[in-house]
């Protein structure tokens, strides 16, 4: 659980700081159209998968329900 998290901060800061990049820096003017739009893709599906895994559930303490080896009534 930790590691996911590590893993997900790791990638929200990598999607702030490309999103920053992408908008507030004037060094960017001179790069190709499609290195931009890759910066800014990259960013965005890092920032979704930060948030993914931040939010992801820990299989360690699930309940025998979420598991899967509780019976049903």
């Amino acid at each position: 659980m930790i590691l996911q998290r590590v893993v997900a901060v790791a990638l929200l800061l990598y999607c702030f700081v490309g999103m920053v990049l992408s908008r507030v820096y004037p060094f960017m003017d001179d790069w190709p159209e499609l290195a931009e739009t890759a910066i800014a893709i990259s960013s965005a599906v890092a920032g979704v998968l930060g948030v993914v895994l931040w939010l992801r559930k820990s299989t360690e303490h699930a309940s025998p329900e979420q598991a899967g080896d509780g019976e049903r009534p």
